[in-house]
Protein backbone atom coordinates (compact mmCIF):
# COMPACT_ATOMS: atom_id res chain seq x y z
CA UNK A 1 0.00 0.00 0.00
CA UNK A 2 1.41 3.66 -1.13
CA UNK A 3 1.29 6.03 1.82
CA UNK A 4 1.71 9.55 1.22
CA UNK A 5 2.96 11.48 4.94
CA UNK A 6 5.31 14.12 5.96
CA UNK A 7 8.38 12.98 7.82
CA UNK A 8 10.98 14.16 10.42
CA UNK A 9 14.27 12.17 9.92
CA UNK A 10 15.21 11.31 13.29
CA UNK A 11 19.04 9.54 11.95
CA UNK A 12 20.38 6.99 9.81
CA UNK A 13 22.91 4.33 9.42
CA UNK A 14 25.12 2.62 6.81
CA UNK A 15 24.02 -0.64 5.30
CA UNK A 16 26.43 -0.96 2.98
CA UNK A 17 28.65 0.81 -0.05
CA UNK A 18 25.72 2.36 -1.54
CA UNK A 19 22.49 2.25 0.96
CA UNK A 20 21.51 3.50 4.51
CA UNK A 21 18.68 2.24 7.44
CA UNK A 22 16.98 5.60 8.12
CA UNK A 23 14.37 5.72 11.10
CA UNK A 24 12.00 8.45 10.50
CA UNK A 25 8.98 9.75 12.45
CA UNK A 26 6.08 10.07 10.00
CA UNK A 27 2.86 11.79 10.05
CA UNK A 28 0.78 9.18 9.04
CA UNK A 29 2.54 6.10 10.44
CA UNK A 30 4.19 7.35 13.69
CA UNK A 31 8.28 5.81 13.05
CA UNK A 32 9.32 3.57 10.97
CA UNK A 33 12.08 2.30 9.42
CA UNK A 34 13.22 2.89 5.54
CA UNK A 35 15.86 1.55 3.15
CA UNK A 36 17.58 3.74 0.93
CA UNK A 37 19.70 2.54 -1.63
CA UNK A 38 22.07 4.59 -4.20
CA UNK A 39 23.29 7.32 -1.69
CA UNK A 40 26.38 7.30 -3.20
CA UNK A 41 25.90 6.58 -6.43
CA UNK A 42 27.04 9.41 -9.22
CA UNK A 43 23.61 9.84 -10.56
CA UNK A 44 22.49 10.57 -6.58
CA UNK A 45 23.68 13.58 -5.35
CA UNK A 46 23.37 15.20 -2.60
CA UNK A 47 20.98 12.04 -1.60
CA UNK A 48 22.59 11.83 1.50
CA UNK A 49 21.47 15.38 2.46
CA UNK A 50 18.11 14.65 2.69
CA UNK A 51 18.36 11.93 5.37
CA UNK A 52 20.04 14.76 8.25
CA UNK A 53 18.52 14.69 11.00
CA UNK A 54 15.56 16.64 11.65
CA UNK A 55 15.10 17.02 7.76
CA UNK A 56 11.83 17.70 7.23
CA UNK A 57 10.33 15.42 4.34
CA UNK A 58 7.25 14.97 2.02
CA UNK A 59 7.17 11.09 0.95
CA UNK A 60 5.42 8.58 -0.79
CA UNK A 61 6.30 5.60 1.00
CA UNK A 62 5.65 1.60 0.54
CA UNK A 63 3.52 0.51 3.92
CA UNK A 64 3.62 -3.36 4.67
CA UNK A 65 2.19 -4.00 8.13
CA UNK A 66 4.67 -7.39 7.68
CA UNK A 67 7.63 -5.80 7.23
CA UNK A 68 9.85 -4.02 9.81
CA UNK A 69 12.00 -2.58 7.18
CA UNK A 70 10.04 -0.07 4.28
CA UNK A 71 10.76 1.56 1.03
CA UNK A 72 10.92 4.99 -0.28
CA UNK A 73 8.96 5.59 -3.33
CA UNK A 74 9.64 9.58 -3.61
CA UNK A 75 10.87 11.97 -1.27
CA UNK A 76 11.83 15.40 -1.70
CA UNK A 77 13.06 18.09 1.01
CA UNK A 78 9.92 19.64 2.11
CA UNK A 79 11.37 23.08 3.82
CA UNK A 80 15.07 24.43 3.37
CA UNK A 81 16.64 24.43 7.17
CA UNK A 82 19.69 26.52 5.93
CA UNK A 83 20.80 27.12 9.88
CA UNK A 84 20.68 23.91 11.18
CA UNK A 85 22.93 21.65 9.90
CA UNK A 86 26.17 24.09 9.25
CA UNK A 87 25.95 25.30 12.83
CA UNK A 88 27.72 23.76 15.50
CA UNK A 89 25.23 24.21 18.47
CA UNK A 90 22.38 23.81 16.47
CA UNK A 91 23.52 20.63 14.81
CA UNK A 92 24.31 19.37 18.17
CA UNK A 93 20.95 20.52 19.10
CA UNK A 94 18.82 18.83 16.43
CA UNK A 95 21.12 15.55 17.14
CA UNK A 96 19.57 15.45 20.86
CA UNK A 97 16.29 16.38 19.72
CA UNK A 98 16.59 13.97 17.07
CA UNK A 99 17.21 10.92 19.33
CA UNK A 100 14.75 12.31 21.78
CA UNK A 101 12.16 11.49 20.10
CA UNK A 102 13.37 8.25 18.85
CA UNK A 103 13.68 6.76 22.03
CA UNK A 104 10.28 8.53 23.90
CA UNK A 105 7.92 7.95 21.00
CA UNK A 106 6.61 4.28 20.49
CA UNK A 107 6.85 2.43 17.21
CA UNK A 108 3.98 2.61 14.94
CA UNK A 109 1.83 5.38 16.68
CA UNK A 110 0.65 8.34 14.25
CA UNK A 111 0.24 11.21 16.64
CA UNK A 112 -0.87 14.40 14.91
CA UNK A 113 -0.37 17.09 17.27
CA UNK A 114 3.11 15.76 18.43
CA UNK A 115 4.30 15.43 15.03
CA UNK A 116 3.04 19.06 14.34
CA UNK A 117 4.36 20.52 17.74
CA UNK A 118 8.13 18.97 16.35
CA UNK A 119 8.02 20.69 13.00
CA UNK A 120 7.18 23.69 15.37
CA UNK A 121 10.09 23.33 17.14
CA UNK A 122 12.31 22.45 14.21
CA UNK A 123 10.85 25.52 12.23
CA UNK A 124 11.55 28.17 15.46
CA UNK A 125 15.55 26.60 15.97
CA UNK A 126 16.18 27.10 12.15
CA UNK A 127 14.97 30.81 12.14
CA UNK A 128 16.48 31.95 14.93
CA UNK A 129 19.49 33.59 14.76
CA UNK A 130 20.57 34.10 18.50
CA UNK A 131 18.80 33.60 21.79
CA UNK A 132 18.19 29.98 21.35
CA UNK A 133 20.56 28.01 23.87
CA UNK A 134 17.28 27.37 26.25
CA UNK A 135 15.46 26.04 23.64
CA UNK A 136 16.17 22.17 23.96
CA UNK A 137 15.10 22.15 27.55
CA UNK A 138 11.91 24.46 26.60
CA UNK A 139 11.30 21.51 24.22
CA UNK A 140 11.92 18.87 26.72
CA UNK A 141 9.25 19.81 29.32
CA UNK A 142 7.01 21.05 26.62
CA UNK A 143 7.08 17.42 25.24
CA UNK A 144 6.41 15.80 28.38
CA UNK A 145 2.60 17.30 27.70
CA UNK A 146 2.91 15.01 25.05
CA UNK A 147 3.78 12.10 26.63
CA UNK A 148 1.55 12.35 29.73
CA UNK A 149 3.70 13.66 32.10
CA UNK A 150 3.46 16.99 32.39
CA UNK A 151 4.58 18.85 35.73
CA UNK A 152 1.77 19.93 37.88
CA UNK A 153 2.66 23.42 37.66
CA UNK A 154 0.03 25.15 39.36
CA UNK A 155 1.53 23.06 42.49
CA UNK A 156 4.59 25.30 42.79
CA UNK A 157 5.23 27.87 45.45
CA UNK A 158 8.56 30.03 46.09
CA UNK A 159 11.15 27.42 47.80
CA UNK A 160 9.39 23.97 47.18
CA UNK A 161 11.14 21.03 45.32
CA UNK A 162 9.80 19.16 42.80
CA UNK A 163 9.15 15.20 43.66
CA UNK A 164 9.58 13.20 40.26
CA UNK A 165 7.55 10.31 40.37
CA UNK A 166 4.23 12.29 41.47
CA UNK A 167 5.53 14.77 39.30
CA UNK A 168 4.81 17.64 41.37
CA UNK A 169 5.81 20.75 43.54
CA UNK A 170 6.03 19.79 47.15
CA UNK A 171 7.01 22.09 50.00
CA UNK A 172 8.97 19.58 52.15
CA UNK A 173 11.99 17.50 50.77
CA UNK A 174 11.36 14.53 49.56
CA UNK A 175 12.56 10.93 51.69
CA UNK A 176 13.44 9.81 48.20
CA UNK A 177 16.17 11.04 45.80
CA UNK A 178 14.05 11.15 42.94
CA UNK A 179 13.76 15.06 43.16
CA UNK A 180 15.05 18.25 42.45
CA UNK A 181 16.28 20.88 44.87
CA UNK A 182 14.64 24.10 44.96
CA UNK A 183 17.14 25.87 42.77
CA UNK A 184 16.47 23.56 39.89
CA UNK A 185 12.70 23.38 40.86
CA UNK A 186 12.01 26.92 40.09
CA UNK A 187 14.15 26.56 36.74
CA UNK A 188 11.80 23.51 36.16
CA UNK A 189 8.94 25.60 36.43
CA UNK A 190 9.75 28.30 34.55
CA UNK A 191 10.70 25.98 31.71
CA UNK A 192 6.90 25.57 32.06
CA UNK A 193 5.70 29.43 31.58
CA UNK A 194 8.60 30.02 28.81
CA UNK A 195 8.35 29.82 24.82
CA UNK A 196 10.63 29.31 22.80
CA UNK A 197 10.69 33.23 22.40
CA UNK A 198 12.16 33.51 25.84
CA UNK A 199 14.99 30.91 24.94
CA UNK A 200 18.27 32.40 26.13
CA UNK A 201 16.72 34.97 28.60
CA UNK A 202 16.25 32.52 31.66
CA UNK A 203 19.89 33.54 33.11
CA UNK A 204 21.55 30.26 32.63
CA UNK A 205 25.03 29.95 32.16
CA UNK A 206 26.74 26.43 30.82
CA UNK A 207 26.86 24.32 34.11
CA UNK A 208 23.16 25.69 35.33
CA UNK A 209 21.71 24.42 31.54
CA UNK A 210 23.53 21.04 32.04
CA UNK A 211 22.62 20.42 35.93
CA UNK A 212 19.01 21.01 34.74
CA UNK A 213 19.16 18.78 31.18
CA UNK A 214 20.04 15.68 33.60
CA UNK A 215 17.24 16.53 36.27
CA UNK A 216 14.92 16.60 32.96
CA UNK A 217 16.35 13.56 31.61
CA UNK A 218 15.98 12.06 34.85
CA UNK A 219 12.51 12.74 35.12
CA UNK A 220 11.85 11.24 31.67
CA UNK A 221 13.81 8.01 32.99
CA UNK A 222 11.39 7.50 35.93
CA UNK A 223 8.13 7.83 33.64
CA UNK A 224 9.28 5.96 30.82
CA UNK A 225 10.64 2.66 31.97
CA UNK A 226 12.79 1.47 29.13
CA UNK A 227 13.93 5.23 27.71
CA UNK A 228 17.71 4.44 28.36
CA UNK A 229 20.54 6.68 28.16
CA UNK A 230 20.50 9.57 25.64
CA UNK A 231 23.81 9.46 24.59
CA UNK A 232 24.08 12.69 22.44
CA UNK A 233 22.95 14.73 26.07
CA UNK A 234 27.31 14.54 26.63
CA UNK A 235 27.83 16.28 23.45
CA UNK A 236 25.08 19.25 24.18
CA UNK A 237 26.76 19.79 27.67
CA UNK A 238 29.81 20.07 26.89
CA UNK A 239 29.46 22.37 23.61
CA UNK A 240 27.67 24.67 26.44
CA UNK A 241 30.32 23.85 28.88
CA UNK A 242 31.84 27.43 27.71
CA UNK A 243 28.97 29.71 28.96
CA UNK A 244 29.67 30.14 32.23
Amino acid sequence: MLVSTRGIVLRHFKYNDNSIICKIYTEELGIRSYMVNGVHSKKSSGKLALFQPLTLLDMVVYNNEKLQLQRIKEVVCSEALKQIHPHVVKSSMALFVAEVLLKTIREEEPNVPLFNFTVHFIRELDKRQAGYADMHLIFLMELTRYLGFYPKEETFSEGAWFDMPEGRFVVRQPLHSSRAEPILAALMHRLTQAGYADSGKLGLNGSMRAALLDKLLLYYAIHLEGMGSINTAEVLKMVFSGDN
